[in-house]
């Protein structure tokens, strides 16, 4: 059983660690601003990818990233599902059995009207079996434009010595409005609520991250 002395030692471990993570985050910025600004939207991807692992260890890592994004990201358009997009990217051969259906059903959404999630599970549930709804639920953050992020941000900048950097739907609307750019600004603003998330997860818990 832990003394309360344990539990201080864990604190100030904890403390340590997020203050040091507040530097680097706090670093990036002035990294960019020196003409980086490659390695400084790299390592807010790494932060993202990092962070995204500890919060969701059981997940893999491109659904961490994601899921972190559109959960503790705080910005709406990240959260946002491509119904086309969900269509190519759903792992299709492990679907329920008869979900050729609900492909057909995805692909003849509008192409360029962006969703909510619960937009998009309303959307297909008339003709869709609960199981079959059950598992979209589940795998829908493949659509999402946090994966988009993932795959033309992060991806390339760590693979591929770097990317465009901005990520822009020009044809792509929700709700009627134009989409915002995606870009490193707005990158910064969801790395630092999820820091701040893991950090107060951490504190409340007295667990890393609320898991360990």
């Amino acid at each position: 059983m832990a003394t309360n002395g344990d539990v201080e030692a864990k604190r100030s471990f904890m403390d340590a660690f997020f203050e040091e993570l507040d530097g680097k985050i706090d670093f990036l910025p002035d990294l960019r601003a020196s003409g980086r600004k490659d390695e400084a939207l790299m390592l807010c991807c790494l932060y993202l990818d990092g962070l995204g692992n500890w919060l969701a260890t059981e997940q893999g890592t491109t659904r961490n990233f994601c899921t972190a994004l559109m959960n503790h990201g705080g910005e709406e358009v990240l959260q946002l599902v491509l119904p086309h997009l969900l269509a190519e990217k759903l792992p299709w051969k492990g679907a329920p059995t008869g979900a050729s259906t609900l492909k057909k059903t995805l692909t003849e959404l509008p192409r360029y009207e962006a969703l909510s999630q619960a937009g998009l599970l309303a959307s297909v549930a008339k003709d869709t079996p609960e199981d079959h709804l059950k598992w979209l639920e589940s795998e829908i953050w493949r659509g999402a434009i946090a994966n988009v992020v993932h795959t033309r941000i992060r991806s390339l900048n760590v693979h591929y010595l770097g990317s465009a950097g901005d990520l822009s739907f020009s044809n792509t609307t929700y709700l009627g409005q134009n989409l915002p750019e995606i870009d490193f600004a707005m990158l910064m603003r969801a790395l630092r609520r999820i820091a701040e998330h893991a950090r107060k997860t951490s504190t409340e818990t007295n667990k890393w991250f609320g898991l360990i």
